[in-house]
């Protein structure tokens, strides 16, 4: 397209978005229409309105009704106590050594038996997109170990006769089962 016919397409958008906002209500009174604002007499005695506050932190409200004193309610996950990290490190050892099997299973069991231990989220990453038979560890070869933890998150190390697995395990409340979201080899 050369450039007078990119110049008359631009002119035509332009006018088009012209038509469109000119047909908008910009605070004038269309001749024939009700006005929605108030007369100008009572709007402008009318004391002055607070504008609302769009976001207000948690420690800005007041405790809730059956909930704790103290109750800290902030966005940051707490660190994880030993049940946390005892729970994570099972559960990422659980997916592990299924993992490690994907040579030895048929592929639709491992398959099937890897997404048993994946949280919902994760299951449509691994599911008939991730095979067994290329997974190159065969065994776990130690204990899993935590590298970072919350209550309600961790990644978890497991040690394979073919390096180390990254095993990254989730739950929804500091109650819940832990799941696996991810799984990497290093």
């Amino acid at each position: 397209m050369n450039r007078r016919g990119l110049a008359i397409l631009l002119a035509i958008a332009g006018l088009i978005g012209l038509v469109l906002f000119a047909g908008r209500d910009n605070g004038e009174q269309q001749p024939g229409s009700a006005s929605r604002e108030a007369p100008a007499a009572v709007a402008s005695s009318a004391a002055p309105t607070k504008a609302p506050e769009l976001y207000t932190t948690p420690s800005d409200q007041g405790e809730e009704e059956g909930q704790e004193a103290g109750h800290d309610d902030s966005l940051e996950n707490a660190p994880a106590d030993q049940e946390a990290k005892d729970g994570a490190g099972a559960a990422a050892l659980a997916t592990a050594e299924i993992w490690v099997q994907g040579k030895t299973l048929d592929q639709d069991e491992w398959n099937e038996q890897l997404l048993d231990t994946l949280a919902p989220v994760a299951q449509p990453a691994y599911d008939g997109r991730t095979w067994g038979y290329r997974v190159e560890a065969t065994a776990v070869t130690g204990e899993p170990s935590i590298e970072q933890a919350t209550m309600t998150t961790a990644t978890v190390q497991i040690p394979t006769d073919a390096g180390s697995l990254t095993v990254t395990v989730t739950r929804s409340s500091e109650s819940g089962s832990w799941e696996t979201t991810a799984i990497s080899s290093s």
